[in-house]
């Protein structure tokens, strides 16, 4: 069967645009529309499936809208999502929001009026009563955690478990100057990061003033910038732990053009285990979050609720990370340093 899918990567747009030329709503192209329902005629795709869904009042389409779609984390998370749902008999509309609040809205209405019998989101900021009374379609969130909609389930990470678990490690190695990069300040799991961080920090008994704090882009760029600054100040940190491994390869790439060792001089930690983390040539101490996992428990999650499980409402799950040393830190470096 002929997906909106397999329309977009032809055309090279995206669910939304395709849903849009073919649902004749408003803000598409008329040139785009052309080359769109071209296509999907040649591949024979059915435009009447949206009628015959009105009298089914299910169109066999979940809708899953990310804030990002060249972040290894978040493919990593479409991914499996697209194969639970694909096993089940779903296609996927894929949408992102490209951490803007406004285009999280609008990608939002389109796939409400595309009619998906479900929807998933990680949204870009904190989740708020007016997005979810309006969504009319069982919900499940990632990304953060609320008691306030006992009408949404959500699958999520132990966050403080993973910066209890980095900040341990870089004081068992025997770094003592450690400063955290975090992620986009409006975003919520960096918020949630941000703070997880911190109360690790002050448990092992580290002056929270005196560390290098700092929230921007989860990008690599980010990262390098950040750890230039650090790395050539006057009190440079030792041990940096950060947001995501991107914001990890950037510091990586600091350290490397200043003739700072890592791991000697300097240790290094990411976030998330991303597949290039582990290559030769990187070999990054991070936290290995459960991506995929996150994608199958939500889009099996999701599922149930479709399927009329009300046992499944306001369910918060909470996956558990796991920290992976490799070679950006050292955990013999206190016995070379004595």
């Amino acid at each position: 069967m002929v997906t909106l899918f397999d329309i977009a990567q032809i055309a090279g747009v995206s669910c939304s645009t395709v849903s849009r030329a073919l649902g004749d709503f408003k803000g598409t192209n008329a040139d785009v529309r052309k080359r769109i329902r071209k296509i999907a005629k040649e591949l024979g795709y059915d435009r009447n499936a949206l009628a015959r869904s009105l009298v089914t009042r299910q169109t066999k389409t979940i809708g899953l809208l990310l804030p990002d779609l060249t972040n290894p984390f978040f493919i990593t998370i479409l991914s499996a999502m697209e194969t639970i749902a694909n096993e089940a008999g779903y296609s996927v509309l894929i949408s992102c929001s490209f951490w803007d609040k406004k285009i999280e809205q609008e990608e939002l209405n389109v796939l409400l009026e595309s009619r998906v019998d479900g929807i998933f989101i990680y949204p870009c900021e904190k989740l708020e009563e007016k997005m979810v009374s309006n969504i009319r379609v069982p919900l499940v969130v990632s990304g953060q955690q609320s008691s306030n909609f006992p009408e949404v389930s959500f699958v999520n990470i132990d966050h403080h478990r993973s910066l209890a678990l980095s900040v341990h490690h870089l004081i068992e190695c025997g770094y003592k100057r450690i400063a955290y990069f975090g992620g986009n300040a409006y975003s919520p799991t960096a918020h949630v990061r941000l703070n997880a961080f911190k109360e690790a920090a002050r448990s092992q008994e580290l002056n929270i003033s005196e560390i290098d704090v700092s929230e921007d882009e989860y990008s690599i760029k980010s990262g390098y910038d950040r750890g230039l600054n650090a790395l050539n100040s006057k009190a440079p940190p030792d041990g940096i732990i950060c947001g995501d491994d991107l914001i990890a390869l950037g510091v990586m790439q600091a350290a490397s053009e200043l003739g700072i060792s890592v791991p000697n001089d300097l240790g290094i930690i990411g976030y998330d285990d991303v597949l290039y983390a582990a290559l030769p040539q990187i070999m990054l101490t991070t936290i290995r979050v459960p991506c995929e996992e996150i994608g199958s428990v939500g889009m099996k999650l999701l599922l149930k609720l479709m399927n009329g499980s009300n046992k499944m409402l306001g369910m918060q799950v909470l996956l558990f990370p796991e920290l992976v040393i490799r070679n950006t830190t050292d955990a013999n470096r206190t016995n070379k340093i004595k």
